[in-house]
């Protein structure tokens, strides 16, 4: 093949290809017949044709190949569309959490302070306190003192109001003017 042109081998490629008109390729067959290398040349590149069409049907993939390659394919798919879902409500649920972030924030430095529950306590206030309850047990009254004192005087003072009460009940004591009535 090393006797014959870079021309000659294109139009042996185009006559390959059915691609030279009929003059042409008629011209073409004449020249082979008289010209041994050019039939050479011819021969050589059928060769090398019948090669490639061989190599290129071995490398073709059968049914089951193409089957998987869809399969694989869907697959693929698949998980990228259930990525790309996480990833969106993932990020939506990051706005919401910013947003709600940001009113908080901003709610606080609008009004200057804190929520209740957020300021440090002072230190618990003991608060004494008195229930008074009827006959039947049920509590009637509660009242709240800041000492301990205070909340004794209160429970004598109903101690001795109640006793009073009780004495006046049974006779033991008339109340002043009773004689009048």
């Amino acid at each position: 093949m090393n006797a014959v042109s870079d021309n000659d081998l294109e139009l042996l490629e185009s006559y390959l290809d059915e691609a030279l008109p009929r003059a042409e390729a008629a011209e073409l067959r004449h020249r082979m017949a008289a010209d041994a290398a050019l039939a050479s040349a011819m021969t050589e590149l059928r060769h090398e044709r019948a090669l490639c069409q061989k190599l290129w049907e071995a490398n073709d993939p059968d049914d089951q190949a193409a089957d998987r390659l869809i399969a694989n394919i869907h697959s693929s798919i698949r998980k990228h569309e259930l990525r790309r879902f996480a990833t969106r409500s993932v990020r939506y649920g990051s706005a919401v959490a910013a947003c709600l972030g940001i009113a908080i924030l901003a709610g606080v430095l609008w009004h200057g302070r804190t929520p209740d529950s957020a300021k440090p306590q002072a230190s618990a206030k003991i608060l004494y306190q008195v229930s008074l309850v009827d006959d039947s047990g049920n509590v009637v009254a509660k009242q709240s003192f800041d000492s301990l004192e205070q909340a004794r005087k209160l429970s004598d003072g109903l101690n001795r109001w109640q006793e009073h009460q009780e004495r006046v009940r049974s006779g033991a004591v008339t109340p002043a003017g009773g004689d009048q009535f």
